[in-house]
């Protein structure tokens, strides 16, 4: 009855925002969970009803030991500083061909299905792995200077959210704005590509590897710069294009093979920009501070059990909330 209730609210809030932005062509935030640029009574009723949510949150403000780490990475302790300095300035790291060809081709050897011809059925889903390797684990997904990174932008341990796995995009229309996006129902084939302006779980950060050639006319997320910096509220939805627009310079999430972008997807505002019958694969890993780990959604699937053996201490403290 309680969840009935609330989601009642929400769709009125919802609606009335809407109504709101489309009559005065206003530049307000729109959608469900909105925290920003609206009446004060509507904002304290959102606040209330999330203030739950907002509690199970509250034990991973603190941070957790982080785990030693002597592993050797692809960067130097120098480069990895200076990359730590631009994801905590702008939210997003992107770094041009992090990994070879030859990695690549090592991993989607050992996906479950075959990547070389996508098929149109596969509009946007995910590929999971046959199994990873010890490689595949310790000099991709927990590659150690990239975990670094994380742990330090974090001040705290993080950890592995869930298996990692291959998200397929290929969508059958061009973009759409926010606004169109929320003119059409929720069930259209438009609006189930993540391409409305929103942030994520809290402290959730991406860690994505492009396993083709991306352009600007290739479907692409695009990452609001700086946007972590002027907080958009708790698990938001459906910030406004102009909104976004308005106030950010935005980061265009493209580039060859190998290319990697490391985001705070958490706080940071994005979304996919699609493209008609473009076509995109991205390698996905996401980590948390401990929070909304996923242990049955995409459990791992290791080669053999010694594929965790010989792992440093950071590296094995981040699988620690997963069941292997």
């Amino acid at each position: 009855m309680l969840i009935k209730i609330k989601n009642k609210i929400f769709d009125s809030v919802e609606k009335y925002l809407k109504l709101k932005a489309y009559r005065k062509n206003s530049r307000w935030f729109y959608g469900k969970y909105v925290l920003g640029g609206i009446p004060f009574h509507l904002r304290v009723v959102t606040y209330l009803l999330k203030f739950k949510e907002l509690c199970s949150y509250i034990s991973h403000i603190f941070p957790r030991k982080i785990g030693t780490s002597d592993s050797k990475g692809k960067l130097t302790v120098e480069q990895e500083n200076t990359h730590l300095k631009t994801l905590k300035e702008n939210g997003i790291l992107i770094i041009s061909e992090y990994f070879s060809s030859e990695e690549i081709d090592h991993i989607t050897s050992h996906l479950e299905h075959d990547i070389s011809e996508p098929k149109k059925s596969a509009t946007y889903g995910r590929i999971e792995f046959r199994n990873i390797d010890r490689k595949i684990l310790s000099e991709v997904l927990l590659e150690p200077s990239l975990l670094r990174i994380i742990s330090k932008f974090y001040q705290s341990q993080p950890f592995l959210r869930h298996s990692s796995s291959v998200s397929v995009t290929y969508p059958d229309f061009d973009d759409i704005t926010s606004r169109d996006y929320y003119e059409k129902d929720k069930y259209d084939s438009e609006v189930n590509f993540a391409n409305n302006w929103h942030c994520d779980t809290p402290y959730l950060f991406q860690c994505y590897v492009l396993l083709n050639d991306v352009d600007l006319q290739s479907p692409h997320m695009l990452f609001a710069k700086k946007s972590i910096h002027r907080p958009f509220g708790l698990n938001n939805y459906n910030a406004s294009e102009e909104y976004v627009r308005d106030n950010f310079e935005l980061e265009h999430c493209i580039g060859k093979k190998g290319t990697i972008y490391l985001f705070n997807g958490g706080s940071g505002l994005h979304r996919l920009f699609t493209k008609k019958d473009g076509f995109r694969l991205t390698l996905e890993t996401y980590f948390t501070k401990g929070n909304s780990i996923l242990d049955g959604y995409l459990p791992i699937k290791f080669e053999n059990p010694d594929t965790v053996k010989n792992l440093d201490e950071l590296q094995r403290r981040s699988l620690s909330s997963l069941k292997i």
